[in-house]
């Protein structure tokens, strides 16, 4: 049984690369190109929640690592000063319509000098780091030892601002 796409990450300007598949049960690699590797069989009603938020914008706000999965974090968390700045943010779910957050899933970034920053998605699917990077950068998630690996480096790190309903990747970033 073929293993469920984890999803592109970090994807301005790649998500249309598409995402190794390092994972499946036959021992193969091969490179997922629909929707940049989403499986739209798998594709349900995608949840909009939490996408429209940002600085300004009623009905939005929280506080802690929990808050907003789903919205680009980077839009508060970025470099506008509005909140505590993150290099690398983004929402893990269960599925790529984003109805459940996966927790524990690890994301491993690799920056163009080769640092790396290892962070685990939280009980809301979050995920997040302040290290300093060099952009472009590569991604990998893992979960229960299955890893998936973009394809291609990013320039950005606002991983929801791609895996949206409406996004690029065609829907959430996702684990099994």
């Amino acid at each position: 049984m073929r293993t469920v796409f984890f999803g592109a990450l970090l994807c301005l300007g790649a998500c249309a690369q598409g995402v190794t598949d390092t994972g499946d049960t036959d021992g193969t690699a091969d490179t997922d190109t629909n929707l940049a590797g989403v499986d739209t069989d798998l594709l349900g009603e995608c949840d909009t929640t939490n996408e429209d938020c940002a600085p300004g914008v009623r009905g939005c706000g929280g506080q802690g690592s929990t808050m907003l999965p789903g919205a680009d974090c980077l839009a508060c968390h970025g470099s506008t000063g509005f909140a505590p700045e993150w290099t690398a943010a983004g929402t893990i779910f269960t599925d790529a319509s984003g109805l459940r957050p996966a927790k524990n899933v690890t994301v491993t970034i690799t920056d163009k000098t080769g640092k790396v920053a290892a962070v685990n998605s939280n009980s809301a699917g979050n995920f997040y780091t302040t290290k300093s990077l060099t952009f472009p950068i590569t991604v990998e998630i893992e979960k229960n030892g299955v890893k998936k690996q973009m394809a291609s480096a990013v320039d950005s790190g606002g991983c929801n601002a791609c895996h949206s309903c409406s996004g690029e990747a065609g829907g959430k970033l996702y684990a099994p």
